[in-house]
């Protein structure tokens, strides 16, 4: 693994040992990624750009042992819920450009990263709750 030195903490070694020996992810988190997966397909709001990013991020998700170490480096200890707020702050962006409109196929998305996010160890985002 060459020098990581002391300042790396351990559980960041720990997920840079483990992570790529990961099955593919399974049970209800994977259910609910395979939905958002579904749902963002399906939503015309995202630009190619985010619709990129966000894929990516629900194929680390499905596929934990597929990421970059400098990407498991930057999650920290806990990959899964870092990675859906990164998708919950691109749908928030894209949603912020299409001038929040409660119509937005985007909306219901950010409610479903809401939930997952909250299941996975993070905090929700107020602006997907708010309608």
């Amino acid at each position: 693994m060459g020098s990581v030195g002391t300042s790396v903490p351990a559980e960041i070694v720990t997920q840079l040992t483990a992570l790529p020996n990961t099955l593919p992810l399974t049970g209800s988190l994977a259910d609910d990624v395979h939905a958002v997966a579904g749902m963002v397909s399906n939503c015309n709001d995202y630009s190619q750009a985010r619709r990129d990013q966000m894929n990516q991020h629900i194929a680390w998700l499905l596929q934990p042992s597929t990421l970059p170490k400098e990407i498991i480096i930057a999650l920290g200890s806990n990959t899964n819920g870092r990675l859906i707020l990164g998708m919950a702050t691109y749908t928030l962006a894209q949603w912020g450009e299409k001038q929040k409109a409660p119509d937005s196929c985007l909306l219901p998305i950010g409610k479903k990263l809401n939930d997952m996010l909250v299941a996975n160890g993070e905090a929700r985002f107020k602006e997907f709750d708010g309608t």
